[in-house]
């Protein structure tokens, strides 16, 4: 059957094809609801490109548990060397070698994704990890998704939404006209009465129907595709039944292991158009035409066919997670017990953590028939991924049965690890006092093993202790750690010198820097990923507490780029926060206000990082004008409060000083919360948070001096030099801070201070400081910036942008986050802060206004 109607979906691939060519790699999501004729299409258009192209093509499988990578092991079939870098378990390294591979100039490679809505963990890590390069290769990273499959808050979303706007070409594939469905149904001689509304213009649906050899219109594609299998030979149809149960691929060699010699029987179907040959194995021309062979098949045959499918899938030494899902489909307890685990582990080991999680998730029933050993490590295991899968309280729950049974067991190395594994997960809950004694018993029960295992706990406590801002306690445990790790680089002794530099930096930076540089050194060489992008968040805290901005986005710089190569996204999120608060500071606020949204979209679940994101997003918010920002106060405050470390209250009511300052209203009884902070922040020897807490306290009156610990701009105002203050924050590249100084100076310093604000776009500050010149009959006060004259006159972010577009088309927040890849969430979070941005009342004022001012066609 011919293609119809996919030129422009043709031509666009060929325009993307070569933009590659010459250096300008890009990545294109050809999207479509099932059966529309993706695959049809991309594969028309690589086939054309085989002699002056270089195609890799891999697909994602529907097992009930995604074996990690299975599209770069379909590329493997073409491209050894990928098979030889997935053997050896470092996902970096295939990573890196796909990137190589599209890299090349002589001829550009296309790499083709298909069913990316099934992809596993570490595949949308790859995606990642390539759209985000991809614009600097000769590459062009072809994406197939089905429309309608994946829920707002799945990880695809993350990944699509991680590729650069200008590298991400997105191609819709529309259902045929009711003209082409007639030319379609004429060229295969069939009827073309109600042919069209019983298809609704699928291309696979036709291709069905007009191959059915029904008399008349079947009355479901489901009828279509059994209609032809009904008509093979047994041979034909047992090997049919065989393939329904494989998704993806079934390999010739499986098959003949299963059924013995099977050619005649392939050829058969083959010809009756029920299955293809693509590459030494069998697949269904579609998804869906598998799912209706499959689907049936009664249940107890289609467990048997499974079973013989699982013990063919062993003896070929095929991937564990295949053999994996067909004992699980097929019911084989004993096989489950004994390849779970084991696909767990490899999918572990290659980071992808969601299917690890699926398959230590499908023992649970089953946990009785383990030795109690292989039991307890089970829990551990399960647990560390549930939490870095981000369900935390599940992993709570599943680390204190797995500590229970260590307990009976008596190992004290591994009854400590475990009890490090539920500090952790304690401190992420924000149940500190748990999170410690779980870190002390740890020390207590490890003191007869020593070594490493000891140094480890004691850095553990020195940790919690840093966060918690007690400075002695860290020093204490972290010389203790140093002390039992002994002189040679290891993992905990790189973790102690970070707590014990981050704890010195806090109160006398530069004071710390060189344990900080150490550890990131060390991390480097022991190829501790994560302690190495640690150490470059702390120097860069450090900095950020200090002023030290060019310090700050120097090694955030480096944090960031470590992050994204490892992805690592607890820490890509630590590093959005502390580059989106270098933004706010150099008066870039739309940029840190775009940085804090992507943090609330995507990595919302990472509790400490949302308290970050939520303070400053408020912190924007107020000094706009906008009604949201209370909302976003409160949650960051609340979520402060819970996680009980002065690190995360203090910004946090700092936030909510200056927005009482800014003529915000709250509760009397958060003052004095307000109030013991502070005075926690003197006791903690924390000069700079000390000092920008009394320094918008004694603002609005509920202090009357500024603490000595106060840092030299808080000391100068407080002694009314705003001249030396406004003066300091000029140097740093301050603005904010500058003009907050040079209000309260003369009228001269006042007018510059409300250019500073017009400019900034802090409405409500501006409105006061010029209301105030007025009474006080300055007659030279700026009028402010009129909305006529700006390029972007809402400070509307490049997202907001974005959804105000498709707002204005008549998009519903649903259709908005379908297109965009967010969550219905995101969406609402965007569509309010527009309407507040904008002061419009409804969708359509917005959209409106929009018009008006030439954001959007009209």
């Amino acid at each position: 059957m011919q293609l119809l109607e996919r030129d422009d979906a043709l031509q666009r691939l060929e325009k993307l094809l070569a933009t590659a060519r010459d250096g300008g790699g890009r990545a294109v999501l050809v999207r479509g609801e099932a059966g529309i004729g993706k695959t049809s299409a991309v594969r028309v258009f690589t086939d054309s490109h085989l002699e002056d192209a270089h195609v890799l093509w891999g697909g994602c499988d529907d097992l009930l548990t995604a074996r990690p990578l299975g599209p770069i092991w379909d590329m493997a079939l073409d491209e050894p060397s990928l098979g030889e870098a997935l053997r050896g378990q470092d996902r970096y390294e295939v990573f890196a070698l796909v990137l190589e591979l599209m890299s090349r100039s002589l001829r550009p490679t296309v790499v083709v994704i298909e069913d990316i809505h099934w992809a596993d963990e570490a595949t949308l890590d790859m995606i990642k990890f390539l759209g985000r390069r991809i614009d600097r290769s000769h590459g062009l990273l072809v994406l197939t998704y089905r429309d309608g499959q994946v829920p707002g808050d799945r990880p695809l979303r993350v990944a699509l939404s991680d590729i650069a706007a200008s590298a991400l070409e997105r191609i819709t594939l529309t259902p045929l006209s009711p003209a082409a469905v007639s030319e379609l149904a004429s060229e295969a001689g069939g009827s073309t009465d109600g042919l069209w509304e019983l298809t609704g213009g699928n291309p696979f649906f036709l291709t069905e129907v007009l191959g059915s050899e029904h008399e008349s219109v079947p009355g479901s594609v489901r009828d279509a595709v059994m209609g032809r299998v009904s008509r093979l030979s047994p041979a034909s149809r047992a090997l049919v039944d065989l393939v329904s149960v494989v998704p993806g691929r079934a390999e010739l060699e499986l098959v003949d292991s299963v059924l013995g010699p099977s050619e005649e029987a392939a050829s058969e179907a083959e010809a009756a158009g029920v299955v293809v040959l693509k590459e030494n194995a069998l697949t269904f021309r579609h998804e869906l035409a598998r799912r209706s062979v499959e689907t049936d098949l009664p249940q107890i045959r289609r467990r048997e066919i499974n079973l013989e499918v699982l013990r063919a899938v062993e003896d070929l030494g095929y991937d564990v997670s295949r053999a994996a899902h067909h004992a699980r489909v097929g019911g084989d307890v004993d096989a489950l017990v004994r390849l779970a685990p084991r696909a767990a582990r490899r999918a572990a080991a290659m980071e992808s953590h969601n299917e690890a999680v699926a398959h230590l998730r499908a023992l649970e029933p089953y946990l009785d028939q383990l030795e109690p050993e292989m039991c307890a490590d089970h829990y551990d295991l399960w647990a560390f991924e549930e939490y870095l899968g981000s369900e935390i309280g599940w992993a709570e729950e599943i680390i204190e049965i797995g500590i229970g049974i260590r307990r009976r067991l008596g190992d004290p190395e591994k009854l400590g690890n475990s009890l490090l594994i539920g500090s952790r997960i304690a401190w992420v809950r924000n149940r500190r006092a748990l999170a410690t004694e779980m870190a002390n018993e740890a020390a207590s029960v490890l003191e007869s093993v020593g070594g490493l295992p000891l140094a480890t706990a004691y850095s553990a406590i020195s940790q919690l202790a840093m966060l918690a801002g007690d400075e002695k306690r860290t020093l204490w445990y972290g010389e203790k750690a140093l002390a039992v790790a002994g002189e040679g680089p290891s993992q905990p002794r790189a973790h102690a010198l970070n707590n014990i530099g981050t704890a010195k930096s806090i109160p006398r930076y530069p004071e710390g820097m060189e344990e900080l540089e150490e550890s990131y050194a060390m991390s480097a060489d022991i190829h501790s990923s994560h302690d190495q992008i640690r150490a470059a968040v702390n120097i860069s805290w450090g900095a950020i507490y200090h002023r030290d901005l060019a310090t700050a986005e120097l090694w955030a710089g480096r944090a960031h780029e470590l992050s994204i190569d490892r992805e690592i996204a607890s820490f890509d999120a630590y590093v959005t926060g502390e580059l989106a608060l270098i933004d706010e500071m150099r008066g870039n606020w739309a940029e840190a206000e775009a940085k804090v949204c992507f943090v609330l979209d995507t990595l919302a679940e990472l509790g400490t990082a949302n308290i970050v994101a939520s303070t400053l997003l408020g912190r924007l918010q107020a000094r706009r004008g906008e009604p949201d920002a209370k909302t976003h106060l409160m949650d960051g405050w609340e979520r402060s409060l819970q996680a009980n470390e002065v690190q995360r209250t203090t910004p946090a009511a700092i936030s909510l000083a200056e927005y009482v300052w800014i003529g915000g209203k709250l509760d009397e009884s958060i003052f004095p919360q307000l109030r013991e902070i502070l005075a926690e922040c003197i006791d903690r020897d924390s000069p700079w948070m000390a000092g920008e807490l009394a320094f918008w306290l004694r603002l609005i009156g509920e202090v009357d001096q500024m603490p000595d610990i106060a840092p030299e701009p808080y000391r100068l105002s407080g002694d009314g030099d705003w001249e030396g203050a406004a003066s300091f924050w000029k140097e740093r590249g301050i603005p904010y801070d500058r003009a907050v100084a040079l209000s309260h100076g003369d009228t001269d310093a006042r007018i510059e201070a409300l250019g500073i604000f017009d400019d900034l776009g802090a409405l409500p500050v501006a409105a006061r400081l010029r209301s105030e010149l007025a009474e006080a009959g300055v007659n030279r006060v700026p009028r402010g910036p009129t909305r006529t004259t700006r390029d972007n006159p809402f400070g509307l972010t490049s997202r907001q942008l974005e959804v105000l577009r498709h707002l204005s088309e008549g998009m519903t927040n649903a259709e908005i986050a379908d297109r965009l890849f967010v969550s219905n969430r995101t969406v609402d979070h965007h569509v309010s802060a527009i309407l507040g941005k904008l002061g419009a009342n409804s969708r359509s004022d917005a959209a409106s206004m929009a018009r008006d001012a030439g954001l959007v066609d009209r």
